[in-house]
């Protein structure tokens, strides 16, 4: 992974950097803690927020999770289109979510805002904790070593989870989005709880219609996205909007079953080592891929395991909240607290 560049008026902008020369600092404001990985097109890092003046958007002692993305200016840029859709589902999507599931909690990561810095663009989430993890990490173990691996689960949490994982795909599939980049990584899971979170919606689509043709609007690679091995063959062309329904659940299919085993093998090896499980999900998903079915929701798949209805998909079009880069606010910054706060920080370097 590269590391972060600034330019030099980024650097010389930078009270901070003088104090905590060690230190790495995002759009003058974002101290980073350590670097979390890659999203589909930005680095993400754990930060906390310097400016405690800032009370509408900071918590003092806070930490955040920051996704920098290169800033770009052409209309219909990945940075563009995820800063987009993460507003639209921040707006939005819990609305949805607690008419289903009103006790449950929203499997959405807690956006804050983006904003514009230098050359770059930045989206602020809140920070979830170290209990989570993604679910790759996740391992099917006996009861009485659940507490003794960090991440492994028992039968009836890892059923739990993927049953959240559904949901949280059912209730994108109502709002007309499909993810198009399900797999393991991208959900963040508890183990102890079974709630999930799903994240990078770098790929996402939006399904809109002119009149009752359908048509994919607010997309990135329009006719082919997601991670080899998790892809349907048949979505790879432009037939995938006659199938764009069924790009998540196919996914979703794949990805339980590499969790439910612990194995990255091709889908038919999964298919005969899973061939006993007792769970109904993993067995509605080797029937998906066994059969090879190409026309199956979110919907379908919650109905037939866990006896939960959704409704149609909206035809609802969600606008774009920016139509280009340039109409991303500029990041604030204020430190006449910070510098207090900081100036006994460099007096300990000092001695």
């Amino acid at each position: 992974m590269t590391s972060t560049s600034y330019t030099a008026t980024e650097k010389q902008a930078s009270p901070l950097k003088k104090i905590l020369p060690q230190s790495k600092i995002l759009a003058n404001r974002y101290d980073v803690i350590k670097n979390l990985g890659q999203g589909t097109f930005g680095n993400v890092y754990l930060v906390t927020d310097l400016d405690v003046t800032d009370r509408k958007r900071s918590n003092k002692n806070q930490q955040y999770v920051v996704k920098e993305y290169r800033r770009v200016t052409e209309k219909n840029t990945a940075t563009l289109i995820e800063i987009n859709t993460i507003n639209a589902l921040s707006a939005n999507y819990r609305r949805y979510w607690t008419k289903y599931f009103p006790n449950d909690p929203v499997p959405l990561v807690e956006y804050v805002y983006s904003c514009a810095h230098g050359n770059h663009v930045y989206s602020i989430s809140k920070y979830l904790g170290p209990e989570w993890v993604d679910g790759s990490k996740i391992k099917l173990v006996s009861d009485e070593f659940t507490n003794i691996l960090a991440t492994g689960v028992s039968e009836n949490t890892l059923d739990l989870i993927f049953k959240n994982m559904a949901k949280a795909l059912g209730i994108l599939y109502v709002m007309g989005y499909a993810h198009r980049d399900v797999k393991p990584e991208n959900f963040m899971v508890n183990v102890k709880t079974g709630d999930v979170k799903l994240i990078d919606f770098g790929t996402a689509c939006q399904v809109n219609y002119k009149g009752n043709e359908k048509i994919l609007g607010n997309c990135l690679k329009p006719h082919m996205a997601g991670t080899l091995g998790f892809m349907h063959s048949g979505f790879l062309s432009n037939t995938e909007l006659k199938h764009i329904e069924s790009v998540d659940p196919w996914a979703y299919a794949v990805t339980v079953l590499r969790m439910a085993s612990g194995s990255s093998d091709n889908t038919d090896k999964l298919i005969k080592a899973l061939d006993d499980s007792p769970l109904a999900i993993v067995q509605e998903c080797r029937r998906v891929l066994y059969e090879n079915i190409q026309d199956i929701t979110m919907a379908d798949i919650l109905k037939k395991v866990y006896n939960i209805t959704l409704g149609e998909p909206v035809k609802n079009v969600y606008k774009p909240k920016y139509k280009t880069v340039d109409d991303i606010s500029q990041c604030t910054s204020s430190f006449k607290t910070s510098r207090l706060k900081f100036q006994k920080t460099k007096s300990n370097f000092q001695k």
